[in-house]
């Protein structure tokens, strides 16, 4: 329990340094590529969080998505 600040603290960390790296692509599939690319010491099983993460962004991004 009392590292459970720390950690929600460094998840936000990730997630914020993440999409920074995502926001500059026109489509998830390329963002994720560049991801692999630059993430590459990222052990495999991480690989399908960091994809929903990106997609999510775009989903959100996206003009017709739905609030």
């Amino acid at each position: 329990p009392a590292l459970g600040r720390t950690v929600e603290l460094k998840l936000r960390e990730y997630s914020e340094h993440l999409l920074r790296v995502v926001a500059g692509f026109d489509s998830p599939d390329d963002a994720i590529a560049a991801c692999r690319r630059r993430f590459k010491n990222l052990p495999e099983r991480h690989f399908r969080s960091l994809e929903l993460l990106v997609r999510q962004y775009f989903d959100r991004r996206s003009p017709t998505a739905r609030v």
